[in-house]
């Protein structure tokens, strides 16, 4: 299964919980390894937060959260 095919069978369940059961169980994991590989790849981040989410799902999922929190420090964007 190549990326795309994955990304894509990861937006459809996503959007529609019950494709996982139509796609079966299987080929929604392998889907979600292949994204979760390239994406590790990518964002080194990533990576160090799914080697956390096997040992501690609660401090993976708090680091997630804290990821797609805007920063305090940023500058407010102006538009002149």
């Amino acid at each position: 299964m190549k990326l795309r095919q994955a990304r894509k069978i990861m937006k459809n369940i996503r959007l529609n919980p019950r494709m996982e059961s139509l796609y079966g169980i299987g080929r929604a994991m392998k889907a979600n390894a292949i994204c979760i590989h390239h994406y590790a790849r990518v964002d080194r981040r990533i990576k160090d937060i799914n080697i956390i989410a096997n040992q501690d799902p609660l401090l993976a999922l708090k680091l997630l959260i804290a990821k797609d929190k805007p920063s305090d420090f940023a500058e407010p964007k102006t538009s002149a």
